[in-house]
């Protein structure tokens, strides 16, 4: 499919995602938001051409 999917790694119950920084879920999630828009932005700017 063309949808693009945004992964919120966590390192939980001793599963460790290399490369992962152990940061507040809050500002993971906030990162995660600001993607999306930046996504969303991008997406709409390409369509209005």
């Amino acid at each position: 499919a063309d949808a693009v999917k945004v992964l919120l790694p966590l390192n939980r119950n001793n599963i460790l995602i290399s490369g992962v920084v152990d940061e507040p879920l809050p500002l993971q999630v906030g990162r995660l938001v600001d993607r999306v828009r930046q996504i969303y932005a991008e997406r709409q700017d390409g369509y209005d051409r």
